[in-house]
């Protein structure tokens, strides 16, 4: 099974695009693979923003998923891709016994392979799996895609449902307290699970992705302030007139 998803970011102050399996953020490392095995591969044209061009990952692609092929056959997985500064950079985990199956060598790019010991999986967690930020980042751009489908402008301000959980009554009254002030209105709803607190906040906002995400990270900040869950967004469609 596979959970592979992208996001844009930056890493050292330049622009990164990568590209993660987050299977494995659920189910943890496969028994055995405590080594990360990392293949890098120098591209020829870098494109504006040094990540490549079309004609660039068309070629990197196939080759990427032949090395892909040929090593899980060898029970070593692959887990990413960062794609900055001009390299193509494809991590794996597996045994330590497995160096000798790694065989990089595209046409006419220079090529390295790095070996770390990393049981804990250091690299895939800290580095390739994405912040909160990034997290519904991705999370507001997939319900953001569903919109654009039924034809919905976007730009057009309505009613936006956030949902968030709390361990408390105290620390979800807390939260809606503070949404308030940041012009959002408590929508009271009496929850069906003893164990949760719900707080539903609306605001009446544009949906285009960068309107949304940077609603949502406001109650994002103030959820994790207090302890809760925040589970996302809902809003009406909006006909494309």
């Amino acid at each position: 099974m596979s959970e592979w998803d992208f996001y844009p970011c930056t890493i050292d102050d330049r622009p990164a695009s990568i590209f993660v399996d987050l299977y494995f953020s659920r189910i943890g490392p496969p028994v055995g693979a405590d080594t990360h095995f990392v293949a890098r591969i120098a591209m020829l044209d870098l494109g504006t923003h040094g990540m490549g061009t079309p004609s660039e990952a068309e070629v990197l692609y196939a080759y990427e998923t032949e090395l892909e092929e040929k090593l899980s056959a060898h029970e070593i997985v692959y887990v990413g891709r960062i794609r900055t500064r001009g390299v193509w950079q494809m991590s794996f985990y597996g045994p330590a016994s497995s160096k000798p199956y790694f065989q990089v060598s595209p046409p006419d790019r220079a090529s390295t392979i790095e070996v770390h010991y990393d049981p804990a999986w250091s690299f895939y967690e800290q580095t390739l799996s994405p912040s909160i930020e990034r997290r519904n980042w991705m999370r507001d751009r997939a319900v953001v895609e569903e919109l654009e489908a039924r034809r919905d402008p976007l730009v057009i301000p309505r009613k936006v449902e956030h949902w968030a959980y709390f361990k408390t009554a105290d620390a979800r009254d807390a939260y809606v307290e503070r949404a308030t002030q940041d012009g959002f209105t408590d929508e009271k709803i009496d929850s069906d699970e003893p164990s949760s607190f719900v707080a539903r906040m609306s605001r009446e906002d544009p949906v285009d992705l960068e309107s949304i995400h940077a609603a949502v990270m406001i109650l994002v900040r103030h959820v994790v302030a207090h302890g809760g869950r925040y589970d996302g967004w809902e809003c009406p469609v909006v006909a494309d007139n």
